[in-house]
């Protein structure tokens, strides 16, 4: 802690301590101890050791706004970080459109970092992650591999999806009205990998997960998927992901003929090939029977050498695994078997190495250069898409400003 005349001193979490430690407490637990029967409290005192102040975090505390304060005679005064007005600026500035202008910079009630962000206000919050040791541990003395963490901005909540052990998908979500950071939610023959996961602003989760299974004695190659809990969980059965009806088996990763030979027989097969797979998600501002949530995935195809991207709308209606919006999350069936141009004409191919003047047109659609098994993807509140890759050579980076609809989305 840094400040002055802070001997004799508290910090006080504003939103209080824990009245419970959940479905996870230990044998003993009551509503303001925990199983050591230690209080839970929402202070604690400041002390000073050579030039330093610290402060050890009160059992139970919960995240949010801190104060530092000292009682004086019956009274106590409090730091006045969290109530100043961030934006005053004295006589640093003339008018507030000269300091907005500036970026704040002179903003005493502000904490610039000095190098990338002169927003940082002095304003004092603190999160507080309670984390079970006990979490995350994967199947049969397995590995948790691919992990991938999200926070439910509606709960606060962690959340995670990972390869569980040598067959299963773990992932975060509400189920009958109790959420969690993980349960078992899909499995196959073989490793699940190349995991992803996104929750939207009310706290619903979206997933996927590539099954490595590759039976070529007939045509049932293993899929990827996409998941949600507004669907529930899939099975733990290990011909689930192919056969569980709770998700959309959109791709596999395999598919008959290539670029070069878009409808033709011959199979080829990547384990490997939905690399770097990323959602992002954003509420569409559509309400009552057409409440939804904008869904948009990329990733690299190992296979055709190309980033791929799909677009869809997710109705919040959709509870019975109907179809996505768009046309871009098509629904195959557990023996399906799909050729380069089949699937190619349900996504937009943003950047390819395999141009040329053999290249179908699926191929040569829209593209922006070359590919490269590193890519990530974003959307902000007002629906603009936010693509970026790395090519090989440089860091490649596109966008969108249409409002999401049916068609392929034309990417700038």
């Amino acid at each position: 802690v840094k400040g002055f005349n802070l001997d004799g001193t508290k910090v006080t979490f504003e939103n209080g301590y824990l009245t419970k430690t959940g479905d996870y407490a230990e044998t003993g637990n009551t509503t303001e101890t925990d199983n050591k029967e230690n209080p839970y409290v929402n202070f604690a005192d400041i002390t000073k050791s050579a030039d330093k102040y610290t402060f050890t975090l009160p059992n139970g505390a919960r995240s949010g706004n801190v104060t530092v304060g000292k009682t004086v005679g019956g009274v106590t005064i409090s730091s006045l970080n969290n109530i100043n007005n961030n934006d005053d600026y004295g006589s640093v500035y003339a008018s507030a459109s000269e300091a907005k202008a500036d970026d704040y910079s002179g903003c005493y009630n502000r904490l610039p970092n000095g190098t990338n962000n002169n927003l940082l206000t002095d304003d004092l919050f603190l999160d507080v992650w309670d984390l079970n040791s006990e979490a995350a541990k994967a199947e049969s003395d397995g590995k948790a591999d691919n992990a991938i963490m999200k926070i439910n901005p509606k709960s606060g909540m962690i959340g995670f999806a990972f390869s569980n052990a040598a067959e299963r998908f773990s992932m975060a979500g509400t189920i009958n009205g109790t959420e969690y950071s993980y349960l078992k939610w899909n499995r196959t023959y073989d490793y699940m990998a190349y995991n992803s996961l996104a929750y939207d602003s009310t706290g619903h989760t979206y997933a996927s997960s590539a099954g490595g299974d590759i039976n070529i004695s007939g045509p049932r190659w293993d899929f990827i998927s996409l998941m949600s809990d507004r669907w529930g969980v899939v099975g733990d059965e290990s011909k689930s992901n192919k056969e569980g009806g709770q998700h959309i088996k959109f791709d596999g990763i395999g598919q008959e003929g290539t670029v070069k030979d878009p409808t033709g027989s011959i199979r080829n097969i990547r384990k490997d090939r939905f690399k770097s797979s990323n959602y992002a998600v954003v509420r569409s501002g559509k309400t009552g029977n057409n409440a939804s949530t904008y869904i948009y995935f990329a990733y690299y195809d190992l296979l055709n050498d190309e980033i791929r991207f799909r677009a869809g709308e997710f109705k919040d209606n959709n509870t019975n695994v109907s179809d996505i919006v768009g046309g871009q999350f098509p629904k195959h069936a557990k023996d399906s078997v799909f050729n380069y141009e089949t699937i190619a004409g349900k996504c937009q191919i943003i950047a390819t190495n395999t141009l040329d003047s053999e290249s179908t047109t699926y191929g040569e659609s829209k593209t922006l250069g070359n590919a490269g098994e590193y890519v990530d993807i974003g959307v902000t509140s007002d629906n603009v898409v936010v693509l970026v890759w790395y090519d090989g050579s440089d860091l490649r980076i596109t966008y969108t400003t249409d409002t999401y609809n049916t068609d392929p989305q034309t990417i700038h």
